[in-house]
């Protein structure tokens, strides 16, 4: 009689952990498939942030152009200007090496 129940237990044992594993499974495709998305998502994120910066400088500038800046604004502008201009320079120069 206790050896019966014993191979029951064990066999409940045996299917659990194949649920187990098999749960473990699907997790981790989940989990890699989170982290593609993931990874998508940060790129996507990138370029969208490049692409506001950018907008934002030509705002700027089409801002000093119109005048409609004021001194302190144009001197942080051109401040913002000759930073992006020294960037650029320095990828030239890599460029270059």
């Amino acid at each position: 009689m206790i050896q019966k129940e014993i191979e029951i237990q064990i066999g409940q044992i045996k299917e659990k952990m194949q649920q187990l594993l098999t749960e473990k499974k699907m997790l981790q495709k989940e989990n890699a498939q989170l982290k593609n998305n993931l990874q998508e998502k940060e790129k996507e994120n990138g370029v969208q942030q490049e692409r506001a910066a950018r907008l934002q400088t030509q705002v700027q500038a089409l801002l000093l152009l119109n005048g409609e800046k004021t001194d302190p604004e144009k001197k942080e502008l051109r401040k913002t200007i000759d930073q992006h201009l020294a960037v650029i320079e320095q990828t030239i120069a890599l460029l270059n090496e």
